[in-house]
């Protein structure tokens, strides 16, 4: 009896025993796993602390991907929109109906103007169309197509005028109202103008100093010009020779406070019309800095600095009418460069037919950039929004008055119909 106890509590023990050594072999084999790293797939697995081929292309075509994908809706979204706006805004502006429908603005402004002026019997200002009859101006809802009849007799100005202050040459940040740009303000001559900024007229180029006169001494064209030059060269030489007379095309029109000053045309000026010479001081200057009265004119080498220096034509304070020339997102003039006696003329163009009363406008990223460019995208865009708005007033004038000849036709009609009928009773 006490041996088969004694041999039960062996048994026991011994189970107990085993039991301990299979909890202390479990304990000691999962410390020895959480030692050893995690088991990586052979393609993304590490070694010597980098990554795989596999796993690196993988990371760089999942980025790429993105990318992409980010870019492509950004282009789907903002620029194909913009885009076919742009196309349909550059489209319709060279409908006649829509710069006939600006012109007409101008005239019901500029006589909402006068009148308000004379009522609040302030100082006398210049009335753009007071040699036009009260017949000859737009009535409630005339058709678009009766357009004011312009006469060919030079724009009126009054005697006296509101002082301006001159203009500042760092005052590029133009915000403006495209309809205040149409409506316009005080107008003048190109002579009367001049004399009232104090601004000198010439009618070549002036330098500035000795060094750009030295500088201009060792330029010289070459002799052998290619062919489209040369044609270029013989074609505008008379123009040049004979000169042109601005006073009668063109008059001067402050536009507002921000953007100053703008050329109109004071006649209907056909495409490809020469509109006159660009003149005023030569001058080096910073070539990665546009001034606002400044057009590129040539890069002449320094050989004594050993550098190549760039000079430009600056009519801030001389110059010919086309320094007040601004830029327009649908410009309507463009610059050619033209050789003549061994210098360059920059003659302005007009692009297509400007009608009487219209801004001149080029393009300043044409040929050389004159301004910054972050500059010019500003006045683009305040342009292209105000040019929207512009239309839409337009198409919305359009479709009324659609509208009302719809309805005067479908009473025409109505009227037709019962015709016949009182016939027969």
């Amino acid at each position: 009896m006490a041996r088969g106890v004694s041999r039960a509590l062996k048994s026991k023990a011994e189970n107990k025993k085993d039991k301990k050594e299979k909890r202390d072999q479990l304990k000691k084999d999962k410390e020895e796993n959480s030692d050893k790293p995690n088991e990586v797939p052979k393609f993304f697995k590490y070694e010597d602390g980098k990554r795989s081929p596999f796993a690196t292309f993988c990371i760089k075509a999942g980025s790429i991907f993105l990318l992409l994908f980010v870019w492509s809706n950004l282009f789907v979204q903002k620029y194909v929109p913009y885009k076919q706006q742009n196309e349909v805004l550059t489209r319709v502006l060279q409908d006649p109906e829509l710069i006939k429908h600006t012109v007409k603005i101008s005239h019901e402004y500029q006589e909402m103007y006068n009148k308000y002026m004379e009522e609040n019997d302030n100082e006398a200002r210049i009335k753009l169309f007071e040699k036009i009859t009260e017949s000859d101006i737009f009535k409630g809802n005339s058709e678009v197509e009766n357009i004011v009849p312009v006469d060919d007799e030079e724009v009126p100005n009054s005697e006296t005028k509101k002082e301006i202050p001159p203009e500042e040459e760092d005052d590029v940040d133009v915000i403006g109202d495209m309809r205040e740009e149409i409506m316009g303000g005080e107008i003048y001559t190109v002579d009367e103008i001049f004399k009232k900024l104090g601004i000198e007229r010439i009618s070549d180029y002036d330098i500035e100093g000795e060094y750009e006169r030295n500088l201009l001494k060792e330029f010289r064209m070459d002799r052998e010009m290619p062919e489209n030059i040369a044609k270029k060269a013989d074609f505008f030489k008379p123009i040049i020779e004979r000169g042109l007379k601005e006073d009668e095309r063109f008059f001067v029109k402050k536009i507002n406070d921000k953007k100053g000053y703008g050329l109109f045309a004071n006649v209907d000026i056909v495409p490809n019309e020469v509109l006159g010479i660009y003149t005023g001081v030569i001058r080096a200057t910073d070539a990665e800095k546009g001034k606002k009265y400044e057009w590129y004119y040539s890069t002449i080498p320094d050989y004594k600095l050993e550098k190549m220096v760039e000079l430009r034509v600056n009519g801030k304070s001389k110059g010919s009418h086309l320094r007040f020339v601004n830029h327009s997102l649908y410009y309507n003039a463009r610059i050619e460069y033209v050789p003549y006696n061994n210098q360059w003329a920059i003659l302005f163009i007009s692009n297509r037919y400007i009608n009487r009363g219209e801004e001149v406008t080029v393009n300043y990223r044409e040929k050389t950039k004159r301004m910054p460019s972050k500059i010019i995208d500003k006045w683009d865009k305040v342009e292209e929004e105000e040019m929207q708005k512009l239309y839409d007033e337009y198409m919305k004038l359009k479709a009324q008055q659609e509208a009302e000849q719809q309805q005067v036709n479908s009473e025409a009609n109505a009227e037709e119909n019962k015709a016949p009928t009182k016939e027969e009773l």
